[in-house]
Protein backbone atom coordinates (compact mmCIF):
# COMPACT_ATOMS: atom_id res chain seq x y z
CA UNK A 1 0.00 0.00 0.00
CA UNK A 2 1.13 3.58 -0.72
CA UNK A 3 2.39 5.74 2.00
CA UNK A 4 0.04 8.47 3.00
CA UNK A 5 2.86 11.24 2.92
CA UNK A 6 3.82 9.38 -0.56
CA UNK A 7 0.15 10.16 -1.73
CA UNK A 8 0.15 13.49 -0.31
CA UNK A 9 2.91 14.34 -2.19
CA UNK A 10 2.13 12.75 -5.46
CA UNK A 11 -1.50 14.84 -4.84
CA UNK A 12 0.51 17.84 -4.82
CA UNK A 13 2.92 17.28 -6.89
CA UNK A 14 -0.37 16.36 -9.49
CA UNK A 15 -1.79 19.59 -8.61
CA UNK A 16 1.16 21.90 -8.97
CA UNK A 17 1.39 20.57 -12.47
CA UNK A 18 -1.62 20.51 -13.35
CA UNK A 19 -1.96 24.45 -12.24
CA UNK A 20 1.27 24.95 -13.90
CA UNK A 21 -0.03 23.61 -17.33
CA UNK A 22 -3.32 26.08 -16.68
CA UNK A 23 -0.89 29.31 -16.12
CA UNK A 24 1.18 28.91 -18.99
CA UNK A 25 -2.12 27.91 -21.63
CA UNK A 26 -3.90 31.01 -20.07
CA UNK A 27 -0.60 33.16 -20.67
CA UNK A 28 -0.08 31.80 -23.86
CA UNK A 29 -3.65 32.60 -24.94
CA UNK A 30 -3.19 36.33 -23.22
CA UNK A 31 0.24 36.57 -25.87
CA UNK A 32 -1.83 35.83 -28.50
CA UNK A 33 -4.47 38.39 -27.76
CA UNK A 34 -5.12 40.44 -31.26
CA UNK A 35 -2.64 38.77 -33.49
CA UNK A 36 -6.41 37.17 -34.83
CA UNK A 37 -6.97 40.43 -35.97
CA UNK A 38 -3.64 41.05 -37.90
CA UNK A 39 -3.39 41.84 -41.52
CA UNK A 40 -0.14 39.99 -41.79
CA UNK A 41 2.72 37.65 -40.42
CA UNK A 42 4.83 40.61 -39.76
CA UNK A 43 1.83 42.77 -37.71
CA UNK A 44 1.53 39.33 -35.71
CA UNK A 45 4.40 38.95 -34.83
CA UNK A 46 4.39 42.77 -33.46
CA UNK A 47 1.74 41.81 -31.05
CA UNK A 48 3.16 38.93 -30.00
CA UNK A 49 6.28 41.01 -28.93
CA UNK A 50 4.46 43.40 -27.30
CA UNK A 51 2.45 41.37 -25.72
CA UNK A 52 5.21 38.84 -24.39
CA UNK A 53 7.09 41.98 -23.31
CA UNK A 54 4.38 43.48 -21.29
CA UNK A 55 3.34 40.10 -18.91
CA UNK A 56 6.98 39.18 -18.35
CA UNK A 57 7.51 42.93 -17.35
CA UNK A 58 4.08 42.94 -15.07
CA UNK A 59 5.48 40.02 -13.59
CA UNK A 60 9.13 41.55 -12.87
CA UNK A 61 7.91 44.70 -11.81
CA UNK A 62 5.07 43.47 -8.94
CA UNK A 63 7.50 40.24 -7.96
CA UNK A 64 10.90 42.93 -7.33
CA UNK A 65 8.82 45.65 -6.27
CA UNK A 66 6.81 43.46 -3.28
CA UNK A 67 10.38 42.34 -2.47
CA UNK A 68 11.56 46.21 -2.72
CA UNK A 69 8.48 46.94 -0.39
CA UNK A 70 9.15 43.97 1.75
CA UNK A 71 12.85 45.55 2.80
CA UNK A 72 11.71 48.83 2.88
CA UNK A 73 8.54 49.13 4.08
CA UNK A 74 7.29 52.63 2.00
CA UNK A 75 3.98 52.88 0.60
CA UNK A 76 5.64 55.12 -1.79
CA UNK A 77 7.25 51.88 -3.55
CA UNK A 78 4.18 49.52 -3.11
CA UNK A 79 1.62 51.75 -4.75
CA UNK A 80 3.48 52.78 -7.97
CA UNK A 81 4.77 48.81 -8.31
CA UNK A 82 1.51 47.92 -8.15
CA UNK A 83 -0.14 50.24 -10.41
CA UNK A 84 2.56 50.03 -13.55
CA UNK A 85 2.25 45.77 -12.89
CA UNK A 86 -1.78 46.01 -13.73
CA UNK A 87 -1.03 48.71 -16.50
CA UNK A 88 1.58 46.20 -18.08
CA UNK A 89 -0.91 43.87 -17.83
CA UNK A 90 -3.44 45.35 -19.27
CA UNK A 91 -1.88 46.12 -22.74
CA UNK A 92 -2.54 42.83 -24.33
CA UNK A 93 -6.42 44.16 -23.94
CA UNK A 94 -5.50 47.19 -26.08
CA UNK A 95 -4.10 44.45 -28.89
CA UNK A 96 -7.37 42.60 -28.31
CA UNK A 97 -9.15 45.99 -29.28
CA UNK A 98 -6.89 46.20 -32.60
CA UNK A 99 -4.95 49.33 -31.28
CA UNK A 100 -1.85 47.84 -32.46
CA UNK A 101 0.05 51.12 -32.46
CA UNK A 102 -1.50 52.21 -29.03
CA UNK A 103 -0.20 49.21 -27.33
CA UNK A 104 3.48 49.80 -28.76
CA UNK A 105 3.16 53.32 -27.36
CA UNK A 106 2.38 52.25 -24.20
CA UNK A 107 4.48 49.44 -23.38
CA UNK A 108 7.23 51.88 -24.65
CA UNK A 109 6.53 54.75 -22.63
CA UNK A 110 5.32 52.29 -19.18
CA UNK A 111 9.13 51.41 -19.76
CA UNK A 112 10.29 54.66 -19.62
CA UNK A 113 7.99 55.66 -16.47
CA UNK A 114 8.73 52.78 -14.95
CA UNK A 115 12.84 52.90 -15.31
CA UNK A 116 13.09 56.59 -13.84
CA UNK A 117 10.83 55.99 -11.00
CA UNK A 118 12.55 52.90 -9.68
CA UNK A 119 15.98 55.29 -11.03
CA UNK A 120 15.08 57.43 -8.50
CA UNK A 121 13.94 55.54 -5.64
CA UNK A 122 17.09 53.52 -5.77
CA UNK A 123 19.84 56.03 -7.09
CA UNK A 124 22.68 54.93 -8.61
CA UNK A 125 22.36 51.45 -7.26
CA UNK A 126 20.16 50.70 -10.62
CA UNK A 127 22.59 49.79 -13.60
CA UNK A 128 22.20 52.84 -16.13
CA UNK A 129 24.10 51.04 -18.92
CA UNK A 130 21.68 48.42 -18.86
CA UNK A 131 18.95 50.45 -18.83
CA UNK A 132 20.03 52.24 -21.99
CA UNK A 133 20.69 49.09 -24.01
CA UNK A 134 17.35 48.06 -22.96
CA UNK A 135 15.60 50.98 -24.11
CA UNK A 136 17.67 51.13 -27.59
CA UNK A 137 16.92 47.13 -28.36
CA UNK A 138 12.71 47.76 -26.94
CA UNK A 139 12.52 50.73 -29.44
CA UNK A 140 13.79 48.82 -32.49
CA UNK A 141 11.64 45.52 -31.67
CA UNK A 142 8.02 47.46 -30.99
CA UNK A 143 7.47 49.76 -33.81
CA UNK A 144 8.92 49.37 -37.73
CA UNK A 145 8.00 53.43 -38.07
CA UNK A 146 11.07 55.70 -37.85
CA UNK A 147 9.02 58.57 -36.45
CA UNK A 148 7.80 56.28 -33.75
CA UNK A 149 11.51 55.48 -32.96
CA UNK A 150 12.79 58.99 -33.05
CA UNK A 151 10.39 59.18 -29.98
CA UNK A 152 10.46 56.20 -27.84
CA UNK A 153 14.73 56.92 -28.43
CA UNK A 154 13.70 60.60 -26.97
CA UNK A 155 11.72 59.63 -24.31
CA UNK A 156 14.26 57.12 -23.14
CA UNK A 157 16.65 59.95 -23.15
CA UNK A 158 14.53 62.40 -20.81
CA UNK A 159 13.95 59.48 -18.54
CA UNK A 160 17.59 59.28 -17.62
CA UNK A 161 18.23 62.67 -17.86
CA UNK A 162 15.63 62.76 -15.06
CA UNK A 163 17.08 59.92 -13.00
CA UNK A 164 20.84 61.97 -12.93
CA UNK A 165 18.88 65.41 -12.38
CA UNK A 166 17.36 63.57 -9.62
CA UNK A 167 20.29 61.75 -8.35
CA UNK A 168 21.68 65.21 -8.09
CA UNK A 169 19.81 67.55 -6.88
CA UNK A 170 17.54 64.78 -4.43
CA UNK A 171 14.50 66.39 -5.63
CA UNK A 172 12.85 62.58 -4.86
CA UNK A 173 14.50 61.10 -1.72
CA UNK A 174 16.15 57.85 -2.50
CA UNK A 175 15.83 55.04 -0.01
CA UNK A 176 17.97 54.54 2.56
CA UNK A 177 19.73 51.24 2.29
CA UNK A 178 21.87 49.55 4.26
CA UNK A 179 24.91 47.86 2.46
CA UNK A 180 22.76 44.82 2.57
CA UNK A 181 20.11 45.91 1.04
CA UNK A 182 21.64 47.58 -1.61
CA UNK A 183 23.57 44.85 -2.61
CA UNK A 184 20.11 42.97 -3.02
CA UNK A 185 18.56 45.87 -4.98
CA UNK A 186 21.21 46.55 -7.50
CA UNK A 187 21.17 42.54 -8.31
CA UNK A 188 17.27 42.39 -8.61
CA UNK A 189 17.62 45.26 -10.48
CA UNK A 190 20.10 43.92 -12.98
CA UNK A 191 17.95 40.41 -12.90
CA UNK A 192 15.07 42.49 -14.14
CA UNK A 193 16.61 44.32 -16.68
CA UNK A 194 18.89 41.54 -17.86
CA UNK A 195 15.79 39.23 -18.38
CA UNK A 196 14.03 41.73 -20.58
CA UNK A 197 17.08 42.15 -22.71
CA UNK A 198 17.32 38.38 -23.14
CA UNK A 199 13.92 38.34 -23.89
CA UNK A 200 14.12 41.48 -26.52
CA UNK A 201 16.96 39.29 -28.22
CA UNK A 202 14.79 35.99 -28.20
CA UNK A 203 12.12 37.80 -29.86
CA UNK A 204 14.57 39.78 -31.97
CA UNK A 205 16.15 36.10 -33.11
CA UNK A 206 13.24 34.93 -33.98
CA UNK A 207 12.33 37.69 -36.10
CA UNK A 208 15.43 37.25 -37.96
CA UNK A 209 14.98 33.40 -38.32
CA UNK A 210 11.50 33.79 -39.70
CA UNK A 211 12.92 36.54 -42.24
CA UNK A 212 16.00 34.10 -43.01
CA UNK A 213 13.55 31.53 -43.64
CA UNK A 214 11.25 33.38 -45.84
CA UNK A 215 13.68 35.09 -47.34
CA UNK A 216 15.17 31.51 -48.24
CA UNK A 217 12.03 30.13 -49.81
CA UNK A 218 11.45 33.10 -51.59
CA UNK A 219 14.71 33.04 -53.24
CA UNK A 220 14.11 29.10 -53.97
CA UNK A 221 10.79 29.97 -55.59
CA UNK A 222 12.44 33.39 -57.56
CA UNK A 223 15.38 31.11 -59.07
CA UNK A 224 12.43 27.68 -59.96
CA UNK A 225 10.36 30.00 -61.19
CA UNK A 226 13.04 31.50 -63.89
CA UNK A 227 14.72 28.31 -64.53
CA UNK A 228 11.46 26.79 -65.54
CA UNK A 229 10.12 29.80 -67.39
CA UNK A 230 13.29 30.18 -69.26
CA UNK A 231 13.10 25.88 -69.77
CA UNK A 232 9.65 26.97 -71.41
CA UNK A 233 10.61 30.29 -73.74
CA UNK A 234 13.86 28.56 -74.89
CA UNK A 235 11.71 24.81 -76.24
CA UNK A 236 10.14 27.26 -79.00
CA UNK A 237 13.73 29.46 -79.36
CA UNK A 238 15.61 26.12 -79.96
CA UNK A 239 13.06 24.84 -82.73
CA UNK A 240 12.99 28.25 -84.46
CA UNK A 241 17.18 28.15 -84.33
CA UNK A 242 16.78 24.85 -85.48
CA UNK A 243 14.98 25.27 -88.31
CA UNK A 244 17.31 28.01 -89.84
CA UNK A 245 20.23 26.52 -89.49
CA UNK A 246 18.60 23.46 -91.94
CA UNK A 247 16.79 26.61 -94.46
CA UNK A 248 21.04 28.05 -94.08
CA UNK A 249 22.18 24.20 -95.20
CA UNK A 250 19.27 23.64 -97.81
CA UNK A 251 20.37 27.83 -99.34
CA UNK A 252 23.72 26.80 -99.48
CA UNK A 253 23.19 23.67 -101.34
CA UNK A 254 20.46 25.71 -103.85
CA UNK A 255 22.20 28.18 -106.22
CA UNK A 256 18.54 29.36 -106.69
CA UNK A 257 17.81 30.42 -102.87
CA UNK A 258 21.67 32.43 -102.63
CA UNK A 259 19.33 35.60 -102.80
CA UNK A 260 17.82 34.40 -99.12
CA UNK A 261 21.05 34.13 -97.29
CA UNK A 262 20.78 37.37 -95.90
CA UNK A 263 17.82 37.12 -94.27
CA UNK A 264 18.14 33.67 -92.99
CA UNK A 265 21.49 35.40 -91.45
CA UNK A 266 19.67 37.91 -90.04
CA UNK A 267 16.67 35.20 -88.41
CA UNK A 268 19.66 33.33 -87.23
CA UNK A 269 21.36 36.23 -85.43
CA UNK A 270 17.98 37.42 -84.26
CA UNK A 271 17.28 34.20 -82.76
CA UNK A 272 20.24 34.05 -81.09
CA UNK A 273 20.01 37.02 -79.66
CA UNK A 274 17.27 36.34 -77.93
CA UNK A 275 18.59 32.99 -76.76
CA UNK A 276 21.02 34.63 -74.87
CA UNK A 277 18.87 36.69 -73.04
CA UNK A 278 17.16 33.95 -71.95
CA UNK A 279 20.69 32.68 -70.87
CA UNK A 280 21.27 35.73 -68.97
CA UNK A 281 18.52 35.30 -67.12
CA UNK A 282 19.63 31.64 -66.35
CA UNK A 283 23.60 32.76 -65.21
CA UNK A 284 21.87 35.37 -63.49
CA UNK A 285 20.15 33.22 -61.31
CA UNK A 286 23.69 30.95 -61.07
CA UNK A 287 25.29 33.88 -59.81
CA UNK A 288 23.02 35.10 -57.20
CA UNK A 289 22.67 31.19 -56.29
CA UNK A 290 26.64 31.43 -55.75
CA UNK A 291 27.21 28.78 -58.33
CA UNK A 292 29.71 31.00 -60.72
CA UNK A 293 31.21 27.80 -63.12
CA UNK A 294 34.73 26.85 -63.28
CA UNK A 295 37.12 28.03 -65.62
CA UNK A 296 37.63 26.09 -68.40
CA UNK A 297 41.08 27.91 -69.89
CA UNK A 298 42.57 26.51 -72.77
CA UNK A 299 44.86 27.92 -75.85
CA UNK A 300 43.08 29.67 -78.77
CA UNK A 301 43.93 32.29 -81.32
CA UNK A 302 42.32 35.45 -80.07
CA UNK A 303 42.50 37.17 -83.23
CA UNK A 304 40.63 34.54 -85.24
CA UNK A 305 37.81 34.33 -82.33
CA UNK A 306 37.22 38.05 -81.89
CA UNK A 307 37.02 38.04 -86.13
CA UNK A 308 34.07 35.21 -85.88
CA UNK A 309 32.09 37.04 -82.99
CA UNK A 310 32.36 40.42 -84.94
CA UNK A 311 31.31 38.45 -88.39
CA UNK A 312 28.12 37.23 -86.16
CA UNK A 313 27.31 40.71 -85.10
CA UNK A 314 27.95 42.30 -88.70
CA UNK A 315 24.74 41.29 -89.67
CA UNK A 316 22.65 43.08 -86.95
CA UNK A 317 25.05 46.25 -87.45
CA UNK A 318 24.51 46.45 -90.97
CA UNK A 319 20.98 46.88 -89.85
CA UNK A 320 21.52 50.40 -88.52
CA UNK A 321 24.31 50.73 -91.29
CA UNK A 322 27.15 50.71 -88.48
CA UNK A 323 30.64 49.42 -89.23
CA UNK A 324 32.38 47.21 -87.25
CA UNK A 325 36.15 47.77 -86.72
CA UNK A 326 38.93 45.83 -85.22
CA UNK A 327 42.73 46.26 -84.56
CA UNK A 328 44.55 44.08 -82.71
CA UNK A 329 47.99 45.64 -81.04
CA UNK A 330 51.05 43.61 -83.13
CA UNK A 331 52.39 42.98 -79.51
CA UNK A 332 50.01 40.49 -78.55
CA UNK A 333 50.28 37.15 -79.00
CA UNK A 334 48.66 35.16 -81.68
CA UNK A 335 47.46 32.29 -79.21
CA UNK A 336 46.71 33.22 -75.56
CA UNK A 337 45.40 30.77 -72.50
CA UNK A 338 42.26 31.87 -71.56
CA UNK A 339 38.53 30.70 -71.35
CA UNK A 340 37.65 31.02 -75.01
CA UNK A 341 33.88 30.51 -74.32
CA UNK A 342 33.25 32.94 -70.78
CA UNK A 343 35.89 35.42 -73.29
CA UNK A 344 32.77 34.98 -75.99
CA UNK A 345 30.34 35.79 -73.72
CA UNK A 346 31.67 39.18 -72.28
CA UNK A 347 32.58 40.40 -75.17
CA UNK A 348 29.38 39.44 -76.50
CA UNK A 349 27.33 41.33 -74.06
CA UNK A 350 29.49 44.34 -74.59
CA UNK A 351 29.05 44.23 -78.08
CA UNK A 352 25.49 43.79 -78.17
CA UNK A 353 25.02 47.03 -76.59
CA UNK A 354 27.67 48.87 -78.49
CA UNK A 355 25.81 48.14 -81.84
CA UNK A 356 22.76 48.67 -79.98
CA UNK A 357 23.59 52.08 -78.78
CA UNK A 358 25.43 53.77 -81.27
CA UNK A 359 24.09 56.25 -83.64
CA UNK A 360 22.85 55.46 -87.16
CA UNK A 361 25.62 55.44 -90.01
CA UNK A 362 28.45 55.07 -87.34
CA UNK A 363 31.47 53.06 -86.22
CA UNK A 364 32.05 50.57 -83.11
CA UNK A 365 35.51 50.20 -82.66
CA UNK A 366 37.27 47.33 -81.14
CA UNK A 367 40.65 47.25 -80.21
CA UNK A 368 43.08 44.65 -78.68
CA UNK A 369 46.41 46.20 -76.61
CA UNK A 370 49.07 44.48 -74.86
CA UNK A 371 50.10 46.27 -70.90
CA UNK A 372 52.77 43.98 -69.80
CA UNK A 373 51.78 41.05 -68.16
CA UNK A 374 47.95 41.98 -68.86
CA UNK A 375 45.96 42.94 -72.25
CA UNK A 376 42.88 44.90 -72.38
CA UNK A 377 39.71 45.06 -75.11
CA UNK A 378 38.34 48.37 -75.31
CA UNK A 379 34.86 48.39 -77.55
CA UNK A 380 34.14 52.01 -78.08
CA UNK A 381 30.55 52.99 -80.05
CA UNK A 382 29.40 56.55 -81.23
CA UNK A 383 25.86 57.05 -79.27
CA UNK A 384 24.73 59.45 -77.54
CA UNK A 385 27.04 58.68 -74.44
CA UNK A 386 26.17 58.82 -70.85
CA UNK A 387 26.53 60.84 -67.30
CA UNK A 388 27.90 58.99 -64.28
CA UNK A 389 24.61 58.16 -62.97
CA UNK A 390 23.48 56.12 -66.34
CA UNK A 391 26.67 54.60 -66.12
CA UNK A 392 26.25 53.43 -62.56
CA UNK A 393 22.19 52.27 -63.87
CA UNK A 394 23.82 49.88 -66.74
CA UNK A 395 25.41 47.52 -63.78
CA UNK A 396 21.94 47.06 -62.31
CA UNK A 397 20.26 44.03 -64.24
CA UNK A 398 16.32 45.16 -65.26
CA UNK A 399 17.25 48.59 -65.48
CA UNK A 400 16.27 50.54 -68.79
CA UNK A 401 18.95 53.29 -68.97
CA UNK A 402 18.26 54.77 -72.50
CA UNK A 403 14.43 55.03 -72.41
CA UNK A 404 14.38 58.29 -74.73
CA UNK A 405 15.79 56.15 -77.30
CA UNK A 406 12.92 53.69 -77.51
CA UNK A 407 15.65 50.68 -76.73
CA UNK A 408 13.72 47.72 -74.89
CA UNK A 409 16.65 45.29 -72.98
CA UNK A 410 16.83 43.60 -69.94
CA UNK A 411 20.29 45.25 -68.65
CA UNK A 412 21.36 41.87 -67.78
CA UNK A 413 24.39 41.67 -70.02
CA UNK A 414 26.65 44.17 -68.77
CA UNK A 415 25.92 42.53 -65.40
CA UNK A 416 26.89 38.97 -66.54
CA UNK A 417 30.11 40.63 -68.32
CA UNK A 418 31.35 42.18 -65.05
CA UNK A 419 30.65 38.84 -62.93
CA UNK A 420 32.41 36.89 -65.71
CA UNK A 421 35.39 39.40 -66.26
CA UNK A 422 35.99 39.16 -62.16
CA UNK A 423 35.79 35.31 -61.98
CA UNK A 424 38.48 35.68 -64.73
CA UNK A 425 40.90 37.92 -62.67
CA UNK A 426 40.17 41.12 -64.75
CA UNK A 427 38.93 44.54 -64.23
CA UNK A 428 37.04 46.88 -66.40
CA UNK A 429 36.63 50.79 -66.79
CA UNK A 430 33.74 52.48 -68.22
CA UNK A 431 34.15 55.89 -70.02
CA UNK A 432 31.78 58.37 -71.14
CA UNK A 433 30.14 61.80 -71.23
CA UNK A 434 26.78 63.18 -73.63
CA UNK A 435 27.27 63.75 -76.74
CA UNK A 436 30.73 61.52 -77.10
CA UNK A 437 29.76 57.89 -77.21
CA UNK A 438 31.06 55.18 -74.31
CA UNK A 439 34.19 53.00 -74.49
CA UNK A 440 33.73 50.11 -72.11
CA UNK A 441 37.33 48.32 -71.30
CA UNK A 442 37.84 44.91 -70.19
CA UNK A 443 41.54 44.09 -68.60
CA UNK A 444 42.61 40.31 -68.22
CA UNK A 445 45.58 38.76 -67.45
CA UNK A 446 47.88 37.57 -70.28
CA UNK A 447 49.12 34.32 -70.49
CA UNK A 448 50.16 33.13 -73.30
CA UNK A 449 49.16 30.03 -75.14
CA UNK A 450 50.90 27.04 -77.25
CA UNK A 451 50.53 27.06 -80.93
CA UNK A 452 46.96 25.24 -81.59
CA UNK A 453 47.40 23.52 -85.44
CA UNK A 454 43.85 23.74 -86.79
CA UNK A 455 42.04 19.88 -87.75
CA UNK A 456 42.45 19.72 -91.69
CA UNK A 457 38.26 18.31 -91.23
CA UNK A 458 37.55 20.79 -94.49
CA UNK A 459 39.48 17.62 -96.19
CA UNK A 460 36.91 15.27 -95.08
CA UNK A 461 33.44 15.28 -95.58
CA UNK A 462 31.09 13.88 -92.76
CA UNK A 463 29.43 10.96 -93.68
CA UNK A 464 27.31 8.64 -91.93
CA UNK A 465 26.45 6.32 -94.54
CA UNK A 466 26.57 3.06 -92.90
CA UNK A 467 26.43 4.24 -89.22
CA UNK A 468 23.23 4.03 -87.06
CA UNK A 469 22.29 6.97 -84.43
CA UNK A 470 19.62 6.85 -81.42
CA UNK A 471 18.14 9.80 -80.53
CA UNK A 472 16.05 9.40 -76.79
CA UNK A 473 14.52 12.88 -76.64
CA UNK A 474 11.15 13.71 -75.19
CA UNK A 475 10.27 16.48 -77.62
CA UNK A 476 9.28 15.63 -81.01
CA UNK A 477 10.37 18.73 -82.60
CA UNK A 478 13.87 18.52 -81.80
CA UNK A 479 14.22 15.02 -82.22
CA UNK A 480 12.48 15.34 -85.74
CA UNK A 481 15.13 18.32 -86.59
CA UNK A 482 18.27 16.32 -85.31
CA UNK A 483 17.02 13.51 -87.75
CA UNK A 484 16.50 15.07 -90.09
CA UNK A 485 20.15 16.68 -89.88
CA UNK A 486 21.58 13.09 -89.55
CA UNK A 487 19.55 11.50 -92.00
CA UNK A 488 20.70 14.09 -94.55
CA UNK A 489 24.08 12.30 -93.72
CA UNK A 490 23.27 9.70 -94.94
CA UNK A 491 22.91 8.18 -91.17
CA UNK A 492 20.26 5.72 -90.37
CA UNK A 493 18.32 6.99 -87.48
CA UNK A 494 15.83 6.17 -84.63
CA UNK A 495 14.08 7.60 -82.15
CA UNK A 496 12.90 7.84 -78.12
CA UNK A 497 10.42 9.70 -76.24
CA UNK A 498 12.10 8.51 -72.96
CA UNK A 499 14.62 6.27 -70.75
CA UNK A 500 12.16 3.31 -71.56
CA UNK A 501 12.00 3.00 -75.01
CA UNK A 502 15.38 4.43 -75.36
CA UNK A 503 17.01 1.26 -73.48
CA UNK A 504 14.65 -1.13 -75.52
CA UNK A 505 15.70 0.53 -78.88
CA UNK A 506 19.03 0.20 -77.82
CA UNK A 507 18.98 -2.84 -77.27
CA UNK A 508 16.98 -3.48 -80.58
CA UNK A 509 18.92 -1.76 -82.74
CA UNK A 510 22.74 -1.54 -81.56
CA UNK A 511 23.64 2.24 -82.83
CA UNK A 512 27.18 3.55 -83.32
CA UNK A 513 25.82 6.96 -82.11
CA UNK A 514 23.51 8.10 -79.09
CA UNK A 515 22.12 10.93 -78.12
CA UNK A 516 20.39 11.48 -74.98
CA UNK A 517 18.36 14.23 -73.60
CA UNK A 518 19.07 15.38 -69.91
CA UNK A 519 15.21 16.22 -68.94
CA UNK A 520 12.26 13.85 -70.34
CA UNK A 521 9.28 12.81 -68.40
CA UNK A 522 8.11 10.30 -66.08
CA UNK A 523 10.96 11.32 -63.43
CA UNK A 524 13.48 10.20 -66.40
CA UNK A 525 16.70 11.97 -66.78
CA UNK A 526 19.47 12.21 -68.98
CA UNK A 527 22.00 11.00 -65.93
CA UNK A 528 19.74 7.86 -65.60
CA UNK A 529 19.44 6.72 -69.19
CA UNK A 530 23.13 7.27 -69.48
CA UNK A 531 24.44 5.71 -66.80
CA UNK A 532 21.97 2.70 -67.45
CA UNK A 533 23.32 2.28 -70.87
CA UNK A 534 26.98 2.19 -69.36
CA UNK A 535 25.53 -0.81 -67.47
CA UNK A 536 25.54 -2.88 -70.17
CA UNK A 537 29.08 -4.32 -71.41
CA UNK A 538 27.37 -3.93 -75.34
CA UNK A 539 27.54 -0.23 -75.20
CA UNK A 540 30.15 0.63 -73.01
CA UNK A 541 32.01 1.55 -75.64
CA UNK A 542 29.04 3.37 -77.53
CA UNK A 543 29.19 6.95 -78.74
CA UNK A 544 27.09 9.15 -76.36
CA UNK A 545 26.27 12.70 -77.00
CA UNK A 546 24.58 14.59 -73.96
CA UNK A 547 22.07 17.05 -74.76
CA UNK A 548 21.16 19.29 -71.88
CA UNK A 549 18.92 21.98 -72.03
CA UNK A 550 21.60 24.69 -71.86
CA UNK A 551 25.42 25.62 -71.73
CA UNK A 552 25.71 25.50 -67.52
CA UNK A 553 28.30 23.59 -66.25
CA UNK A 554 26.52 21.65 -63.69
CA UNK A 555 23.91 19.92 -66.21
CA UNK A 556 27.24 19.17 -68.32
CA UNK A 557 29.08 17.72 -65.49
CA UNK A 558 26.05 16.05 -64.56
CA UNK A 559 25.82 13.94 -67.88
CA UNK A 560 29.74 13.46 -68.77
CA UNK A 561 29.68 11.74 -64.97
CA UNK A 562 26.96 9.42 -65.87
CA UNK A 563 29.27 8.56 -69.10
CA UNK A 564 28.52 10.81 -71.68
CA UNK A 565 31.36 11.28 -74.45
CA UNK A 566 30.65 14.84 -74.90
CA UNK A 567 27.60 17.03 -74.32
CA UNK A 568 26.08 19.26 -77.06
CA UNK A 569 23.79 21.73 -75.28
CA UNK A 570 20.48 23.16 -76.76
CA UNK A 571 19.76 24.02 -79.65
CA UNK A 572 22.31 21.60 -81.37
CA UNK A 573 24.71 23.73 -83.88
CA UNK A 574 25.47 21.85 -86.35
CA UNK A 575 28.54 23.72 -86.83
CA UNK A 576 29.40 22.56 -83.18
CA UNK A 577 28.02 18.77 -83.72
CA UNK A 578 29.45 18.15 -87.37
CA UNK A 579 33.44 18.36 -86.47
CA UNK A 580 32.02 16.23 -83.33
CA UNK A 581 30.70 13.52 -85.17
CA UNK A 582 33.70 13.62 -88.19
CA UNK A 583 35.92 12.87 -85.37
CA UNK A 584 33.96 9.98 -84.23
CA UNK A 585 33.42 8.64 -87.63
CA UNK A 586 37.72 9.08 -88.08
CA UNK A 587 38.35 7.33 -84.85
CA UNK A 588 35.90 4.83 -84.87
CA UNK A 589 37.81 3.37 -88.95
CA UNK A 590 40.69 3.86 -87.15
CA UNK A 591 39.76 1.12 -84.47
CA UNK A 592 38.20 -0.75 -87.01
CA UNK A 593 41.56 -1.31 -89.50
CA UNK A 594 43.78 -1.96 -86.24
Amino acid sequence: MTNPTTRNTLAVTTWIKSLYNKLSYYIREYSASGMDHAENTEEKKKIYAINTLSILTSFLVLTIGYAYYQIAHKTYVIIPVITEGICFALIPLLNRRGMVRAAANATYMLHAICACYFGCILGMVVEIQLVVVFFIMAAYLVTQSKVDRRIYIISSIIALICMEVNYFFELIPSLELTRNQGFFFRWAAIFGILTLIIKTVKLYDTRNNDAQEKLRKANEAKTKFVREVSHEVRIPLNTSLQIVQILEREIRNNPYLEHLQPLIRTLYFSTSLQKGIVNNVLYLAQIEEGKLYNQEKRSFNLEDTLSAILEMHKVYAAQKNVTIKLSVDSKMPVFIHEDELKLTQIINNILINAVKFTNVRSVVRVAVKRQEDTWSLAIKDQGPGMNQDEITQILQPFNSTRSDLNIEGTGLGLQISRQLIELLGGSYNIQSRPGHGTSFTVILPLTEGEVVLPENHRDHHLNLFGYRALIIEDDPLSAMFLKMHLASQNCEVFTAANKAEGLAAAEKHKPHIIFVDACMPYSDDGHDTITELRENPFFRNTFIIGVPGNAFQDDIKNLTQAGADICCPKPISYEVLNPILLSFTMNYQKAQHR
